[in-house]
């Protein structure tokens, strides 16, 4: 019997679907993407235990707001297919206090696998954390892998980190063909502050690889634009660190691969090898390629690394400080490595001045700290705390270090020391030393006015009498209480009855009085606050103002000495001091006092009208005969006169000038350009403008 073809045909087609059925029922579920993934994927490693597997679908987006946490040994998380291209599942930081997405260092966590991921830290949007964890953590176990991952924008000190272990029991870690960067950003000590004071919003810098696991392979890596170190290597004995490369594309890198630090393995490189590596500074600018020892870090001479091999490296790129540098170090060998680059750089601020440091170049050592075996080539130098070079400026301007914006914290505190500094320069600055006089100016007034009130509160016989004579003017207009005996009282009684009003009349006022001063000194110790806060643009214009209190009061005082007998002196650079004779009235002293305060109330209100911007606007008229007679008040002499000079000063207004003519004559203001003359006088009296002021 002979089968037709399409019979064959049927019978390979039902074989074939045989054959492709139990492929398809074997394939794996994947995670599609999804908020708060981390859940969902810590109950799988949870439930699943030891040898779990969990796939994210092509192209997903997984938002963590916790890491991923690995439980038991073998376990692996990676993307379907593990894809090396764009198409890797992401996993995306976005708890406003995490700085880890894969946390992978139990005890227990022996051979899991992180491959074929983009983890993205997410710092450009949420920014830094203080004292954050690194993106990716293991470690702490023995043959860990990750491969074929890219991982950036870290918000804590590294992308990368492989602890040595609570009991440095971690060997044997993997890092192959990943792609890291970038990572973290430049100190700026504009925000950040002093290096030595530690950052105010976080450390800003992030390494690419941190590696302390012992025997390690760093293999095919390709790490750039990390700012700290690209390539940290924390002792990790036994480790080979081989084909990897470092760029510098946008962001500062300090160093290109570090065997500097001590801690965990006090200093003990032995059997670390890095080699054939490539460090390429074409784009931004790398501090020093490859370093060795603590003292190429930091100011530590004492401290001492030794053991390792340094070989057939490339340094290359024009934006390069040092290319290889050996400080502190013993039993050390630096061979056979190669340098095109170009070394510029000038030493910055922090850098040693005594001795100072090499110039830049490709390979200098401290002979007398370093012993080993080295190169020809190398020079010897001094390189203690090399990363303290800076790149020279291209454009004529000082290097501005790069990073992202301001953390909300540190704009709320900027915007609130604008404020203040905005508050304490409105109206200009003043001299310390006028600020000094005016101070002690407020003090004399306010020891004066405690001392004055004091006599009115233990002398009533006085005060009665001191009120009685000032009473026109403390009473503020109001009429007098006091009407006389009533009709049909003996004289005693109606004596007795005067008294008693006055008694009770005098205590009303010195209460009053008591309130007004309580209130005036605080009002004086707040424009005190203020008045500190200056510092010279109106020391002229205060100068000017003491020296015409002081003349006011001289001659309010000369005034008086014919009918009171005061004394007065002047002390030359100082507040003017009021002595009154033994046989002067108390209405000597309210009136002295009462002066003094209607000058300085005269000052803080005109001081106060140019700070805010309402100095009193001039309206000019037709010129004005004066007499020359006394004023009615001296401290409104004080005020025109300086009123007037606000006026005039105030900026957008055209200068004037006062022609002084004869005494008892008109003054006359001309306008002009380039003439500033405040103030005319006429005769021995006092020329004074009288403008109209709005």
């Amino acid at each position: 019997m002979t089968v037709r073809p399409t019979a064959y045909s049927a019978v390979w087609a039902l074989l074939l679907l045989g054959a492709i059925q139990p492929c398809v029922a074997a394939q794996p579920a994947c995670l599609p993407s999804a908020v708060g993934s981390q859940d969902v994927i810590n109950d799988l490693f949870r439930n699943g235990g030891s040898k779990t597997t969990v796939y994210l679908c092509p192209l997903s987006v997984h938002h963590l707001d916790s890491p991923i946490v690995f439980t038991s040994h073998e376990q692996t998380l990676t993307t379907l297919g593990d894809p090396k291209d764009w198409t890797r599942a992401t996993l995306l930081v976005k708890g406003s206090d995490q700085s880890t997405a894969i946390k992978a260092d139990c005890r227990h966590c022996n051979k899991v696998n992180i491959k074929s991921l983009i983890i993205d830290g997410n710092r450009p949007e949420l920014l830094r954390i203080k004292q954050g964890d690194a993106l990716v953590e293991l470690g702490n176990a023995h043959s860990q892998t990750i491969k074929d991952c890219r991982i950036l924008e870290p918000r804590g000190w590294s992308a990368l980190h492989y602890r040595e272990g609570d009991e440095k029991q971690c060997r044997g870690g993997v890092i192959r063909n990943n792609e890291i960067g970038p990572a973290g950003e430049e100190w700026d000590d504009e925000y950040d502050g002093p290096e030595k004071e530690g950052a105010r919003w976080g450390n800003p810098r992030a390494d690419g690889i941190s590696l302390a696991c012992m025997e390690s392979l760093v293999d095919s890596n390709i790490v750039y634009d990390a700012t700290d170190g690209a390539i940290v290597i924390f002792g990790s004995p036994g480790s080979e660190i081989k084909n990897n490369r470092v760029i510098s594309k946008t962001r500062m890198i300090m160093g290109g691969i570090n065997l500097v630090d001590i801690d965990p393995w006090d200093g003990d490189y032995s059997r670390t090898r890095v080699h054939h590596n490539t460090i390429s500074a074409f784009g931004s600018y790398i501090k020093g390629g490859i370093n060795v020892g603590m003292a190429c870090w930091t100011d530590d001479t004492e401290s001492i690394v030794h053991g390792g091999t340094v070989s057939d490296n490339i340094i290359e790129g024009d934006q390069i400080g040092y290319g290889i540098t050996v400080a502190s170090a013993k039993a050390f060998k630096v061979l056979r490595n190669k340098s095109t680059a170009k070394y510029s750089g000038f030493k910055g601020r922090t850098c040693p001045h005594a001795p100072e440091n090499a110039d830049p170049g490709p390979f200098i050592f401290n002979r007398g700290s370093s012993e080993g075996t080295f190169q020809t080539d190398f020079v010897n130098g001094e390189v203690q705390h090399a990363i303290c070079i800076d790149p020279k400026p291209l454009t004529g301007h000082p290097y501005r270090p790069w990073r992202m914006r301001d953390a909300p914290e540190a704009t709320k505190l900027l915007a609130s020391r604008r404020t203040t500094a905005d508050i304490a320069n409105i109206g200009g600055q003043v001299d310390p030393d006028v600020a000094d006089h005016i101070v002690s100016y407020q003090l004399e007034l306010m020891t004066a006015m405690h001392a004055l009130s004091s006599k009115i509160g233990d002398s009533p016989k006085s005060s009665v009498e001191k009120t009685n004579s000032g009473r026109k003017g403390l009473r503020r207009g109001r009429e007098a209480r006091n009407s006389g005996p009533i009709v049909g009282q003996s004289p005693f009684s109606a004596a007795l009855a005067d008294l008693s009003t006055r008694l009770a009349n005098l205590e009303v006022e010195r209460k009053q009085l008591r309130s007004m001063f309580e209130t005036m000194q605080s009002e004086l110790s707040f424009h005190n606050s203020k008045l500190w806060a200056w510092k010279t643009d109106q020391g002229s214009l205060l100068d000017e103002v003491l020296v015409n209190a002081k003349a006011v009061s001289a001659v309010a005082q000369s005034a008086m000495l014919g009918s009171t007998g005061t004394n007065a002196t002047s002390h030359e650079g100082a507040p003017l001091s009021l002595e009154p004779s033994s046989n002067a009235s108390g209405t000597q002293d309210v009136a002295i006092v009462l002066i003094g305060i209607e000058v300085l109330l005269g000052l803080i209100y005109l001081v106060f009208s140019r700070i805010i911007n309402r100095t009193p606007t001039v309206k000019r008229t037709a010129p004005v005969s004066v007499s020359h007679k006394a004023p009615e008040s001296s401290a409104g002499i004080l005020i025109d006169r300086m009123a007037d000079r606000l006026a005039l000063d105030r900026p957008g207004n055209d200068t004037a000038s006062l022609t002084p003519v004869g005494f008892g004559s008109t003054l006359k203001r001309e306008n002009s350009v380039g003439r500033n003359r405040r103030r005319g006088t006429s005769g021995s009296g006092h020329g004074l403008l009288r403008d109209e002021y709005t």
